[in-house]
Parts: structure tokens; sequence; C-alpha cells
């Protein structure tokens, strides 16, 4: 576990965690028993910004190469952190802040728990599989 927090990010901090999310992390939903619950990772082959975002807490791991996929390191946003994570670099979000927004709503709903909090994580599940599944905004380069 980092030595730093969450609710702590200053100056920089916030977008820099933001765009490792943006381009090498994902934002998705997990079955967890009878309903689902969002997770946060970043997975790279370099370990130097794995390590950085890791300062923040969560955890690493190395994942062994596979076929033809070569060792990575994998960080995680731990569960008691995700609300505060998401809130943190969603302003910063770029690609993925609908996603962020979805994976707070799940939280609301999971914290929540009325009578068809279940169906609505399932619904919610749906809608980020969706996002995920869908293509990335164009950037037109010549206005930059």
């Amino acid at each position: 576990m980092g030595g730093k927090r969450f609710e702590d990010m200053i100056g920089c901090e916030g977008p820099v965690l933001a765009m490792l999310i943006d381009t090498e992390g994902c934002i998705y939903a997990a079955k967890s028993h009878d309903y689902y619950v969002p997770e946060i990772t970043v997975e790279m082959a370099s370990l130097m910004p794995v390590e950085t975002a890791r300062k923040w807490g969560g955890y690493v791991y190395k994942r062994p190469p596979e076929g033809k996929r070569k060792r990575s390191y994998r960080w995680q946003v731990l569960p008691e952190h995700k609300r505060t994570f998401l809130e943190r670099v969603k302003p910063y979000l770029q690609l993925k802040r609908e996603q962020a927004e979805t994976a707070i709503d799940m939280l609301n709903v999971r914290k929540k728990e009325t009578e068809n909090w279940k169906f609505e994580s399932r619904r919610l599940a749906e809608h980020m599989r969706k996002l995920n599944d869908s293509e990335p905004p164009d950037v037109d380069l010549e206005k930059e």
C-alpha cells in the first residue's frame, strides 16, 4: 500500500493518473456474486508508470508472459478507494469520463441497496460494456 492518499492529490497528480487511465487503463464492470462492481486497472509492460500509480494506493502484480503477450505489470485500485479515485481523476479524463461516471453510479447503487439494486448493477454493467466496446472519439489534429 502506498504512502499517499487519493484525497491528498494536488497539482498535476490528478491529470497524470487520468492520462494513465485514458491511455493504458480500463474502467470496467466485474461480476461479484450476483451483482456487478466497477474495477479500475492500468496494465503496462513498463513498471515505472505503474509503480508511480501504486504510490497512491492499490496494488501491483506482475503478469508473466503468455503466448505472444509479454510480461506486464498491473495496478488495481482497491475497493475502499474506488470512489475517491474516480472523483479525483474524472475532471481530467478525456476518453473514459463516461465510464468513470457509470462506475460512480455503480458504487452509489451498491451503497443504497434499494429493492432492485442488483438489477440496476447489471443494467449499469451492460452500459459499461457498451461504452468499452465503442470506438474512441476522433481527434482533429489540425485544430490542435
